[in-house]
């Protein structure tokens, strides 16, 4: 705008000029605007930014796991590093403003008689904390069925492991403090109250001295969200933990569970514990803060050694959410969703690699990312086939009413 100015007030000058109303040599143009130009510009430009709307991103992925396979393949000369898995997807994770995963293990530590482990009782090394927030992540779900593999001490090592790393989480609760399972995050001023909860647990879901996890009750989730307005939250984010190992649709207690936490205003609710991917959808509610209230009733495995066709797939599910400035409307819209499919990639050497599938795709040209990653893990014509096909199946599967998923293929 005031480069528009400026070139009709030069425009002005020059005519004026022209026609010997203004003596040129006498009267000589002024070689910058005046101050009262540049505030009255200024004050233009800044109206106009107060006038945009606020947008945020979210980036959600499924589980983090770590079996033997996995951190026996990241032993260094002095300790471990997972970071190499995380290579190829760290350039979406970072785009976020806030990135989420569910995190499927402890860090309890081999202090006493622990040592590192894998399934069924899993105990990772610190290390793959370090990673996670190298990699972009901000908050991790612990409310599962593994966080309790190694009982109070493992849980509560495992917090404190996070803290260290700068990662928050929700889903564990201090049994002297009487509050709803939310964390309270803010983005560009807009207040999230996150929930978790599981339905399944390997050990007591009861309470301990001073740890337990949130149980997935239904009838709770009115009390919570509301507690969770009152205390300033814009916006409510659930993750559940619950449904069948292994299967592609949700079950009536997961349909059941949704339609609960909709019609008591939850905003976005994700879902993990299946370790393979279920379908998206969208409802209304005169209850949410959001114009859309989007559902992922599961986002698959995004790390692991489960190598089935289905189990090695994940999902990155990313969505914008934009403050509403129409009369009338709810406070937010669902703006954007943007799906981008994984598969987990065991290469002949070095670590698991969680990879984009369109990296096999046949682009032309081929973006540069994805031609450093089949290079460097020196992919075969079979993982090649296996990233394809599981593309695919994942484009398939994924069906969003009332919205389109944008299917993100490029670095």
């Amino acid at each position: 705008m005031f480069k528009h100015f400026y070139f009709i007030f030069l425009f002005s000058i020059g005519s004026l000029s022209g026609l010997g109303l203004i003596g040129t040599d006498n009267n000589p143009l002024p070689s910058s605007p005046s101050e009262k130009t540049i505030a009255d510009a200024d004050s233009s430009l800044q109206k106009q930014a107060k006038q945009a709307p606020e947008r945020i991103r979210l980036t959600f992925v499924g589980d983090l796991m770590c079996h033997q396979e996995q951190f026996q393949r990241a032993v260094t000369e002095d300790g471990y590093d997972f970071s190499p898995s995380f290579r190829w997807v760290a350039p979406y994770l970072r785009k976020a403003d806030v990135c989420f995963g569910n995190l499927e293990t402890t860090f309890a530590g081999t202090e006493n008689w622990r040592r590192i482990s894998g399934y069924p009782a899993f105990n990772t090394p610190d290390a793959f904390a370090s990673s996670l927030k190298d990699a972009g992540f901000d908050m991790l779900f612990l409310a599962n069925n593994h966080s309790m593999d190694h009982g109070e001490h493992g849980l509560s090592r495992s917090l404190e492991v996070l803290r260290q790393n700068g990662l928050k989480q929700a889903g564990v609760r201090r049994v002297d403090e009487e509050r709803s399972p939310f964390s309270m995050i803010e983005v560009k001023g807009i207040r999230i109250a996150v929930l978790a909860y599981t339905a399944l647990s390997n050990a007591s879901l009861e309470d301990r001295d001073s740890l337990s996890l949130f149980r997935l009750d239904p009838t709770q989730f009115s009390r919570h969200i509301t507690y969770a307005r009152t205390m300033g939250a814009d916006l409510v984010i659930m993750h559940f933990h619950n449904g069948t190992e292994y299967l592609q649709r949700p079950t009536p207690l997961q349909l059941e569970a949704v339609k609960v936490a909709v019609r008591a205003g939850a905003d976005l609710i994700v879902g993990d514990h299946p370790h393979v991917i279920q379908p998206l959808n969208t409802f209304r509610s005169g209850q949410t803060h959001i114009d859309q209230a989007l559902v992922a009733y599961s986002l698959g495995n995004f790390l692991s050694h489960q190598q089935g066709s289905r189990t090695r797939a994940g999902l990155m599910l990313t969505v914008e959410i934009e403050r509403n400035t129409e009369e009338g409307g709810k406070p937010f819209k669902l703006v954007k969703v943007e799906a981008v499919p994984t598969a987990v990639i065991v290469p002949q050497e070095g670590q698991h690699a969680i990879l984009p599938t369109h990296v096999a795709a046949e682009l032309k040209p081929v973006p540069e990312l994805a031609f450093e990653a089949r290079n460097a893990l020196n992919l075969s014509d079979y993982q090649m086939k296996i990233l394809r096909q599981t593309e695919r199946n994942t484009r398939e599967l994924i069906k969003l009413r009332d919205m389109d998923v944008i299917w993100d293929r490029g670095y």
